[in-house]
C-alpha cells in the first residue's frame, strides 16, 4: 500500500497566532483553509493555506490605505462577487501595469509557431455505427462483435460499405450510406477525429470505440489545413501575449506584496504557550494518525479545535514510541 510520506523537520505549524500588518491571524482561521490546499504532508498543506492567507490580509491591508474599494461584479449567472474580491480586484487593476504586447512581439509568436495557426483539417469521411450505451458492457461486447464481422465482410468487398450503412448503421447518416459530409478536425468524438487523423483516403479503419458506440469509418478524402496569415490570427495573438504577460505581473505584484509583508507571532516565541500532548504527537506520530488528524479536519465545524483534541488523545509514550521506532 502506498503511504504518505511525512517529513516532520521544520514542517509543524507554529504555535502561536500571527500578525500581519497588524492584523490577526489565528490558527483557527488557517486549520479552516487547510482541506482547500492538499499538499504531499499535512505541514506543507498548513504552509499553503497560511501563505495564501498572509497574502491576502496583507493585499486588504494595502488596499485600505490605497482607499481602494469597488462596486462587486455580477456574472450572467447571477452570482454576485464578494465585497473583498471587488475590492482585490479593483487593487489589482489599479496596481498592476500589463503593458500591450508590440507589433514584433505578435510577428514572432506567429513565426515561431506557424503550426498553431494552421486552418483545421477537412476530411470527407462515412462511418457505420453499431450503438451502445457506455455503461452497458454486454451491449459494448456486442456492438463489437457485430463491427468485427462488418469488418471481415468490408476486407473482401469494400465496395459495399455504403450497403451496409444502410443495412446496420443505427446513425441517422445511414440513409445516406453513412456519410457524414465534410467534417473539420475536433468536430467529431476524440476517438473518431484521432482515428481520421491516422487514416489516409481510402481506408476503412478497424473498429473505433466513442461515447456512443463502436464505429467502421472509410475516409474518401481528407484536406490540409492551410496556415493562416498573420492578418487573421493577430487578434488571438495579441489576447494570448496579453493574457501571459498579465500573470507574469501579477505573479511579480504580488511576491512584492508578500515580501513587504510585516508578519511576526502574535506572541514572542518564548511566551508562545506550550502543550506538551500536541508537541509529542508532532515529534512522534506517524503517517497514520497525521492522516487522521487530517480527516478529523475536514469534517469538523472547528477544525482547529478539532485537531487539538485528536493529538491530545495520542498519549505521549506512544508518540515517542513512535518516534523512537518501538
Amino acid at each position: 500500500m502506498t503511504r504518505l510520506t511525512i517529513d516532520r523537520r521544520g514542517d509543524a505549524p507554529v504555535a502561536t497566532d500571527l500578525l500581519v500588518d497588524g492584523i490577526r491571524l489565528t490558527r483557527q482561521d488557517i486549520a479552516a483553509e487547510v482541506a482547500n490546499f492538499p499538499a504531499p504532508t499535512p505541514g506543507a498543506s498548513w504552509k499553503a493555506a497560511e501563505h495564501a492567507m498572509i497574502l491576502r490580509l496583507a493585499l486588504r491591508q494595502r488596499a485600505t490605505r490605497l482607499g481602494i474599494a469597488a462596486t462587486p461584479l455580477t456574472d450572467p449567472d447571477g452570482r454576485r462577487e464578494t465585497d473583498e474580491d471587488a475590492t482585490l480586484r479593483a487593487l489589482l487593476e489599479a496596481e498592476v501595469d500589463v503593458p500591450a504586447p508590440s507589433e514584433a512581439d505578435i510577428a514572432a509568436a506567429y513565426a515561431a509557431h506557424p503550426d498553431r495557426f494552421r486552418a483545421p483539417d477537412l476530411f470527407d469521411a462515412s462511418h457505420i455505427l453499431f450503438a451502445a450505451p457506455p455503461d452497458d458492457s454486454a451491449a459494448r461486447a456486442d456492438a463489437h462483435r457485430k463491427a468485427a464481422d462488418a469488418a471481415t465482410l468490408l476486407a473482401d468487398a469494400p465496395d459495399r460499405f455504403a450497403d451496409l450503412a444502410r443495412a446496420l448503421s443505427a446513425c441517422t447518416s445511414a440513409q445516406h450510406g453513412g456519410a457524414l459530409g465534410q467534417i473539420s478536425s475536433g468536430e467529431t468524438a476524440p476517438e473518431f477525429d484521432a482515428a481520421l487523423h491516422r487514416m489516409a483516403p481510402g481506408e476503412i479503419s478497424a473498429p473505433v470505440e466513442t461515447r456512443f458506440g463502436v464505429h467502421l469509418i472509410t475516409l474518401s478524402r481528407r484536406v490540409v489545413g492551410e496556415v493562416l496569415p498573420l492578418a487573421l490570427v493577430r487578434g488571438a495573438i495579441a489576447r494570448r501575449l496579453a493574457t501571459r504577460a498579465a500573470h507574469k505581473a501579477t505573479a511579480a505584484y504580488l511576491q512584492q506584496v508578500m515580501a513587504a509583508a510585516n508578519v511576526r507571532p502574535a506572541l514572542p516565541l518564548a511566551e508562545a504557550p506550550e502543550v506538551p500532548g500536541i508537541k509529542a504527537f508532532i515529534e512522534g506520530a506517524d503517517d497514520e494518525r497525521w492522516l487522521k488528524v487530517i480527516g478529523v479536519m475536514n469534517r469538523a465545524a472547528d477544525p482547529a479545535m478539532a485537531a487539538v483534541a485528536t493529538m491530545l488523545a495520542e498519549p505521549v509514550e506512544h508518540a515517542h514510541a513512535h518516534r523512537q521506532g518501538r
